[in-house]
């Protein structure tokens, strides 16, 4: 019996924990949970078993594939010619924002992308710019989704106003915009007369972080703590312990991330950068979007929740019904349409 098989990022051997390996793994379970003859292959292991990924290759009929931009350089080529003389057929889920720009001048890839079964992109701005700017008619909307959600429960305390940010920590992701507000806060006597204000911090640490000054920062500021990755399964308990999710990036290769996906679903609203696709994902009275050159305003819309205790139970409830449109359900939906029978 021939099987799908998901290729892409898992992670397992280091149990990496990002955008990318969360994604895939979502994609493997939601179609196992779906189908009995579902196999994988982990890219992370590919130089010591490329035979391996040979094989089971040549036992799939269905190919759902999630490549970096290294593995979409330089195994999809290689992938591309083995599916036309098997005739599998390819469905790629897209992590990320980054392939619009990464086609610019590549027009192999975008012949070869043109030709395989389905594009399945995170935002609509990104398929607009694949059908428009390049010509793809094979380019279908698909949601960052989460699976087994667990019954959730928002706390809110009258007495504390707590800020997370739950991303790789470098500056791309904003790291430097959370310490320079946490200065405002200190400086700010207003802010320092109410009720307290906490900074939680979570995620991997960028390996070109200054991690000598990123701890002297941390310890700077009373009000501010630092706790590492969190493990999957106590992703939605830390985050209803929150108020607000923050995200001042401007990393290159954004798309949706999954910390938004993981707010709305906990009924967290989120101030964000207005960067590549971030203000689709932002409908009024789930969150704020402001322009990186304004950081001021990212400031004032922290505040404003802080100042107003009802306006931020209002915008909980809003993001958690947004929340419900990334259920995996309706990615099975979508993405069953694809699977070769």
């Amino acid at each position: 019996m021939k099987t799908i098989l998901v290729l892409g990022y898992f992670g397992y051997q280091t149990n990496q924990l990002d955008g990318q390996t969360i994604k895939t793994r979502n994609i493997y379970e939601l179609l196992c949970k779906h189908n009995d003859f579902v196999d994988f292959f982990d890219t992370q292991s590919i130089r010591n078993h490329l035979f391996a990924l040979f094989l089971k290759l040549l036992n799939c009929h269905t190919l759902v594939y999630l490549p970096g931009q290294n593995s979409l350089k330089y195994i999809f080529p290689f992938v591309f010619v083995l599916s036309r003389i098997l005739k599998i057929r390819i469905i790629y889920p897209v992590v990320g924002g980054w392939l619009d720009v990464f086609l610019q001048g590549k027009k192999i890839y975008m012949w070869m992308l043109k030709k395989i079964c389905v594009l399945l992109v995170e935002s609509s701005d990104l398929q607009k710019n694949l059908i428009k700017k390049y010509g793809f008619s094979n380019v279908c909307l698909f949601p960052n989704f989460r699976i087994n959600v667990p019954e959730i429960k928002s706390k809110t305390s009258p007495f504390e106003f707590r800020i997370i940010f739950m991303a790789r920590v470098c500056e791309d992701k904003g790291i430097d915009v959370i310490f320079r507000f946490a200065d405002y806060i200190v400086n700010n006597k207003k802010v320092k007369d109410k009720y307290p204000i906490k900074i939680n911090l979570y995620g991997p640490l960028d390996n070109l972080i200054d991690k000598s000054g990123f701890y002297a920062h941390i310890e700077k500021y009373s009000f501010m703590n630092y706790y590492g990755v969190i493990e999957p399964s106590k992703v939605y308990d830390i985050l209803s312990e929150n108020d607000v999710l923050v995200l001042p990036t401007h990393y290159p290769g954004e798309g949706l991330p999954g910390s938004i996906v993981e707010a709305y679903i906990a009924g967290l609203p989120v101030i964000v950068s207005k960067w590549r696709f971030l203000p689709e994902f932002v409908k009024k009275g789930c969150g704020f979007v402001y322009d990186l050159d304004r950081e001021i305003d990212f400031y004032n819309y922290i505040l404003c929740l802080y100042n107003d205790h009802q306006l931020l139970l209002d915008m909980k409830q809003n993001a958690k019904a947004e929340g419900l449109l990334y259920m995996d359900k309706y990615a099975w939906d979508i993405i069953n349409k694809y699977i070769k029978s």
